[in-house]
């Protein structure tokens, strides 16, 4: 009767198995990668690329995304040139009759318009219709008005206001003191002045003769 046993081997022709296949298909792949590639004639015969070509393209793919839409800003004003404010000085309108310079209304006076206040033009009209132009335009500007310690208007003649003026200007004009090295001239003017006259004899000459007192001689006494 045969048996159906396997033959029994030697350890010696057991065949030995890898315990780690992966490492060696990695090492067999590595080989592969290392040994020359075939010639470039033979790819380009069948129109493929060779391979180690087709490693080196690119391993990425560029993406371009859609710009957003552009949005239309609205164009800013161009800024407009600084300028400088103009400062016009206009002239202080002053009435020629009060010398006041806040009135509600300015009228017109015998120098033009604007040149009296509302209270003296309307004293100018009023006279103009009663005496005429001459003599009114003489009434006003000869005769000044001034203002009283309770506000009341006064009426001065310009002759006594030009005196009073003058009286003014000369009381405010101050004698000058003479300066110290006048003071010093005129001192020693003064004591030369003294040296040259002669100071004046207090006791009289006394005028009395010689002749009236006895005069004693001695001689010399011969024995």
């Amino acid at each position: 009767m045969i048996s159906s046993r396997p033959p029994i081997l030697p350890l010696n022709l057991l065949p030995v198995l890898n315990p780690n296949p992966q490492r060696h298909y990695q090492r067999q792949h590595s080989y592969d990668h290392m040994q020359p590639p075939p010639p470039v004639s033979s790819y380009y015969s069948y129109g493929q690329a060779p391979p180690h070509l087709q490693y080196q393209l690119p391993y990425y793919v560029p993406v371009y995304y859609p710009l957003p839409p552009m949005v239309s800003l609205p164009l800013a004003k161009p800024a407009a040139d600084y300028r400088v404010p103009e400062i016009i000085n206009k002239p202080m309108n002053k009435c020629h009759r009060c010398g006041t310079t806040e009135t509600p209304e300015w009228k017109r006076g015998p120098n033009g318009l604007r040149t009296l206040c509302n209270a003296c033009g309307l004293f100018h009209a009023k006279l103009v219709r009663r005496k005429g132009a001459a003599w009114a335009a003489e009434e006003v500007l000869n005769n000044k008005v001034c203002k009283g310690k309770n506000g009341r208007r006064i009426l001065v003649k310009k002759q006594a206001l030009d005196e009073s003026k003058k009286r003014l200007k000369q009381a405010q004009v101050i004698e000058i003191p003479p300066l110290p090295y006048q003071q010093q001239q005129q001192q020693q003017q003064q004591q030369q002045q003294q040296q040259a006259s002669p100071p004046a004899s207090s006791t009289p000459v006394s005028t009395s003769s010689s002749s009236a007192s006895p005069v004693y001689h001695e001689y010399p006494v011969y024995r």
